[in-house]
């Protein structure tokens, strides 16, 4: 497929998947992922406070890779209590604790657990942010599996999707459970993969360069892979 092909069809995905991703948060009382954070373009490929252009959903391609990376912001929506002047920490700021990530797949596909992935950083209450670089929220388990279901077939793609709810404690001492956050990934084999012509590499790209993540979200030169 050709690589501006492949931007359309990702393009097309990213565009009717975008729905899930989005999520109403009340104000006052809330602890949640605002989005998934795109990386800056290779070769820099940082994801930092800075970074600004949100991910709606992704693209898996597990021909190339054994793992998906999610980048999530959060945000602590919890009114201040108001401890300014004292020795006492503020109560509602947000100690993170890790995150609860469940997948729903298409019918067929198993071995695909739901996991508890570990991590901290504090989000200041009122409307504090924290963004976390490069989460795991599939693994080779998960990978295994949908190669199985996909038996090398590169006409097989479906969509899965990941439910991330993080989890954390309140300097004052309140366990809090954030509201979950869909994150659709579309799961293909070898759809990535540009300049493949009848199972040879055509490419003729003088200096093809790799994207951040191969297998991930963008697409990658049959030269840096060779064709399937």
């Amino acid at each position: 497929m050709k690589r501006s092909a492949w931007v359309l069809l990702l393009s097309g995905f990213l565009a009717t998947v975008g729905l899930f991703a989005c999520v109403d948060h009340p104000q006052g009382e809330a602890f949640y992922i605002v989005a998934g954070i795109e990386p800056d373009d290779p070769p820099e490929c940082e994801i930092s406070a800075s970074n600004d252009e949100f991910r709606a959903g992704g693209v898996w391609d597990v021909a190339l890779s054994n793992f998906y990376l999610f980048s999530p912001r959060l945000e602590n929506d919890l009114v201040p209590v108001g401890n300014e002047g004292t020795l006492q920490a503020e109560a509602n700021h947000i100690q993170l604790t890790g995150f609860s990530i469940a997948v729903t797949t298409p019918g067929g596909i198993s071995g695909i657990a739901s996991t508890e992935t570990p991590m901290s950083g504090l989000i200041t209450a009122g409307g504090g942010t924290l963004t976390i670089a490069g989460m795991i929220i599939l693994g080779p388990d998960a990978a295994e599996s949908l190669r199985s279901f996909i038996g090398a077939d590169p006409t097989i793609a479906f969509y899965i999707i990941a439910e991330i709810t993080p989890r954390g404690e309140t300097l004052g001492g309140r366990e809090v459970i954030g509201l979950p956050f869909s994150f659709p990934v579309y799961v293909c084999y070898g759809c990535t993969i540009y300049g493949c012509v009848d199972g040879t590499c055509a490419s003729t790209v003088e200096e093809a360069e790799s994207p951040c993540v191969p297998g991930q979200d963008s697409s990658i030169d049959c030269q840096l892979t060779g064709c399937l």
